[in-house]
């Protein structure tokens, strides 16, 4: 065996496998943009190997070889104030040379201040910091059934299409059959019922269910947004069993849909509002916003988390929650939020393989037709030929999640990308031997 790589810090650096030992390369893995180390270096839990990001500024962001790209999945919308927005990078630099961790053993100025912002901003008075939308979906859900201890049962409502992340418990409430197939069986005691269905809520609750869980907008089923008589329904469930309603709001919230929290626009609340994603600007920050009656039931030792609200995230999130919460801030995205469904409802009118623009704020999608002659994935590769960066979402619908600075010109801008990109898959190509 040769030497180990050498690398440009001096670490030495294990051998790629040999030709023999190393899965064939997709066709992808020859072009210059993509990173090629991704197959054989990373675990195969993503499609390898991938467009590799170097820079990004706002609304765009160049790769590996220069090109640039509109980017409208914003960190599948984490990054609401866009790339490197100058509020946050100062402020997680000035906090870096100061205190970057410590431990859930002490406490630190930058988590108590976010504390107190998002109470002020939400009317939540307590929250629990934890690193990710999953993880506090999972203390979400914990805390939930702690409060329902003395209950004769600890069962939990989740509805079909809802996405709840992908640890043990968060998985047990997501509906996607491939995700949670592989590790059955999950968490027991999760009901499933169809969303926006109002008529089928009677069948799905009774004494023994301790929490229900919901989406007010289902980000990745294709931002399909719940309805007012749907949450107005689920919320007078909840309370007439006596459990507690969680909002997951890791996608919706944070000024995404046009108010600082997604359930403001239904005036419906929670018990507990889950958020993360775009709570800290791109650094690993969720947080559980809870009621007092659901946090009298909780005591020291019940939960935690070592990295939860540490000084550096949450010194983040206050930059992007005081950003994010201004009512010119969210006025902005309810403006752009109509100019982008006006222009996807005219791109739907003039072409038959898209059947439908929606969405609520800036969390949007477009759903293909039956009979497309192409599917989601391959819209979002020509969206990427084409300079523009979207998502999937569910099975037929691609969303676009621009940050919520997004101007009015990069909104027309990709708009033209994604309805050239759509005619460029609705034109038959020409065969071997045809005239073109």
């Amino acid at each position: 065996m040769s030497d180990p790589l050498e690398s440009t810090t001096g670490i030495a650096l294990a051998e790629p496998p040999t030709p023999a030992a190393a899965a064939p390369p997709s066709p992808a893995a020859f072009d210059p943009r993509f990173a090629p180390e991704e197959p054989w270096r990373f675990a195969p839990v993503y499609p390898f190997p991938r467009l590799e990001l170097v820079s990004g500024k706002g609304a765009r962001v160049v790769d590996r070889t220069g090109r640039s790209y509109l980017d409208f999945v914003s960190g599948i919308a984490v990054n609401a104030l866009g790339h490197c927005p100058p509020v946050v990078t100062r402020a997680i630099a000035r906090q870096a040379r100061e205190l970057v961790h410590c431990s859930n053993l002490f406490a630190n100025r930058p988590a108590v201040r976010l504390a107190e912002a998002l109470a002020t901003a939400t009317g939540y008075p307590r929250v629990f910091f934890c690193n990710s939308g999953t993880e506090a979906i999972e203390a979400a859900l914990k805390f939930a059934r702690a409060r329902a201890s003395q209950r004769p049962g600890r069962d939990v409502v989740a509805f079909r299409g809802g996405f709840h992340g992908r640890t043990a418990f968060a998985l047990a409430t997501t509906w996607q059959p491939s995700y949670r197939e592989p590790f059955e069986p999950l968490v027991p005691g999760v009901r499933f019922g169809d969303y926006n269905d109002v008529a089928g809520l009677d069948a799905l609750f009774d004494n023994r269910v301790a929490a229900v869980i919901v989406e007010p907008v289902q980000g990745e089923a294709g931002a399909i947004p719940a309805t007012a008589e749907f949450l107005a329904a689920v919320r007078a469930k909840a309370t007439a069993v006596g459990a507690a309603l969680i909002f997951d709001e890791v996608q919706s919230g944070m000024g995404r849909c046009g108010r600082l929290l997604a359930q403001e626009h239904y005036a419906v609340r929670g018990d507990l509002t889950v958020l993360s994603k775009a709570l800290g600007g791109g650094m690993p920050l969720g947080a559980v916003l809870m009621t007092e009656d659901v946090a009298r039931t909780l005591t020291p030792g019940m939960h935690g988390c070592t990295f939860g609200g540490n000084p550096l995230v949450t010194t983040a999130g206050l930059a992007v929650l005081d950003r994010v919460s201004r009512p010119a801030t969210l006025s902005r995205v309810r403006s752009r939020s109509r100019e982008l469904l006006r222009g996807l409802a005219a791109i739907v009118s003039r072409h038959p393989s898209v059947a439908l623009a929606r969405g609520l704020g800036l969390l949007t999608a477009i759903e293909l037709a039956p009979d497309a002659p192409f599917d989601p994935p391959a819209l979002v590769r020509a969206c990427r030929e084409h300079g523009l960066l979207v998502v999937r979402g569910g099975d037929r619908a691609v969303r676009l999640l621009p940050p919520l600075v997004v101007t009015s010109q990069e909104i027309a801008e990709a708009l033209e990308r994604l309805e050239a990109a759509i005619a460029s898959l609705e034109t038959p190509r020409p065969t071997a031997g045809e005239v073109g």
